[in-house]
């Protein structure tokens, strides 16, 4: 994994890494992530909030599949409501 380091990283206090497996039709992809925050409060928070943050983007993924979110172009946004 290379790390780069970003601007704005000066107040980083904790870092960590996420590391994404998924398989989609026999495909594997692994995705790759450094992630930094203000606050170092131990590798359990750490793994709470990567968790919990896929656990929202699996809903969100799911809720797009079964609703076709993305598909949906509409630009009024409560006609978007509607349909």
């Amino acid at each position: 994994m290379v790390y780069q380091k970003k601007q704005g990283m000066e107040r980083s206090k904790g870092i960590g890494a996420s590391i994404l497996t998924t398989e989609e039709n026999g495909k594997k992809a692994r995705t790759e992530k450094v992630l930094h925050n203000e606050y170092n409060r131990g590798v359990e928070e750490f793994v709470r909030a990567v968790r919990g943050h896929w656990a929202i983007e699996s809903y969100h993924w799911i809720l797009d599949v079964t609703f076709r979110e993305d598909a949906n172009k509409t630009l009024n946004k409560k006609m978007r409501l509607e349909i």
